[in-house]
């Protein structure tokens, strides 16, 4: 077994002459990880957490946190200087002019591998994550047509970071806060998968119990006169933000979560059977039906006239499956690509919109986040399907349509343009 030497009796690691930094945290996951092995989606218990997986959350939680420039100048100049100052920490590919190499070395020791997660119903029976009736299952969709897919918890790890240049370490420090709180490790960390808790009191310097402590924290590290180039996620100061106070448990907080997102983003009418919802209350399932000439007979009289897909705003693509052999065939809702799109060139968007268990000050919250800087700023969305090649549709509505999406009880869903700013109207602190 490997025998750890104390501290005091370290010969501190140096590249050349240089010593380096030395930056430790011991981190345990609250919720349970997808992928982060080799294979997109699979634990790899023999790898569990790749220094590689750390170093690409490192770098976007850099660029959240330090990516904008308190210069105002051209979109193509806050990338070049955005590119130019995370290249010099995280490093780039070798050129004629630099080696490339990083200025800052990742080092992980798992400490505990877990075990296999085993989701149970509300009645006490075990099911698949990826189950309909698993409370994580509208988070771990992905999982749906992987049936040996299985996902660990109680893992821990021991993360070391060695520095180059010491006047570094202060970024870092809060880019590790940033992706702690934040962020996480492996697939799904939007929808709270792979969620870290810090075990250090090291990592408390910016503790919290308040949404007015968090955003004073963000306003700490980010400037509110920053200037961010074009479709760079990022905190800000002024960024929509929730802080439950749910429960001490963390699956229970995250279960709460994705329930209240879930009953938001399906609003249905009763169905008419026992677990058979009713039909859809959004616009989308009757815009296609519009869209592809596919109709069932017992979907005659549409519940919406809109052509629009809001819901996309939440991420995509949207896969979009109809139970009925003579409604439409599966189809996909898409970002156009946009070659020109400096940042965001193929068709997906990530959701802005991070909802997640999160640990500080010894306590447990349920965090709902919008990055900035992440938007559809007027793209174009497409549905394809194996009878139509592509079609262009609208995300979101004109303001005069906005209350004509309603609930069951004819109540309008939207306050506003945003799904998403709708669907934080609906959560209470």
């Amino acid at each position: 077994m490997f025998k750890r030497i104390p501290p005091d009796k370290q010969t501190p690691p140096q590249i050349g002459n240089s010593t380096l930094i030395t930056i430790e945290r011991h981190y345990r996951l609250i919720t349970p990880l997808m992928g982060g092995g080799v294979k997109a989606g699979e634990n790899d218990p023999s790898f569990l957490i790749r220094p590689s997986s750390i170093r690409g959350q490192l770098r976007f939680w850099w660029r959240a946190c330090f990516g904008g420039s308190n210069q105002p100048q051209s979109n193509e100049a806050l990338l070049a200087d955005m590119f130019k100052r995370e290249a010099a920490i995280f490093g780039q590919a070798a050129d004629s002019q630099s080696s490339g190499a990083s200025a800052i070395q990742v080092e992980v020791e798992v400490t505990n591998i877990g075990s296999p997660f085993r989701a149970t119903t509300n009645r006490g029976q075990e099911v698949r994550i990826s189950a309909m009736n698993s409370p994580y299952g509208y988070a771990a969709f992905p999982l749906q047509d992987k049936p040996n897919a299985s996902v660990r918890e109680g893992i821990e790890f021991r993360l070391t970071l060695r520095l180059k240049h010491a006047e570094q370490r202060d970024q870092i420090e809060k880019v590790l806060w940033a992706w702690q709180t934040f962020g996480g490790i492996g697939a799904r960390t939007r929808r709270g998968f792979g969620v870290l808790q810090a075990l250090d009191k090291a990592a408390e310097n910016l503790a919290f119990n308040t949404r007015a402590q968090l955003a004073n924290h963000i306003e700490k590290i980010i400037d509110d006169r920053i200037h961010w180039p074009n479709d760079v996620p990022h905190l800000a100061p002024n960024m929509q933000l929730r802080l439950l106070n749910i429960s001490q448990n963390p699956l229970t907080i995250w279960a709460n979560l994705l329930d209240r997102y879930k009953k938001f983003r399906q609003q249905r009418n009763e169905g008419n059977q026992p677990n058979r919802p009713g039909r859809s209350r959004w616009p989308e399932p009757d815009a296609l039906r519009r869209l592809t000439r596919q109709r069932s007979r017992l979907h005659e009289r549409p519940i919406s006239e809109l052509d629009a897909f809001p819901r996309g705003e939440f991420g995509l693509p949207i896969i979009f499956h109809f139970k009925d052999s003579d409604d439409p065939v599966d189809s996909e809702l898409r970002l156009q690509a946009d070659p020109i799109a400096s940042q965001q060139k193929g068709d997906r968007f990530a959701s802005p919109m991070l909802l997640k268990p999160v640990a500080s000050n010894g306590q447990l919250f349920g965090l709902i986040a919008v990055l900035e800087g992440s938007s559809l700023n007027g793209r174009q969305a497409i549905i394809k399907n194996r009878r139509i090649n592509t079609a262009p549709v609208a995300i979101h509505l004109p303001p005069e349509q906005i209350n004509t999406i309603v609930d069951k009880n004819r109540r309008p869903l939207l306050t506003n343009q945003s799904v998403i700013t709708s669907f934080l109207a609906t959560i209470e602190e």
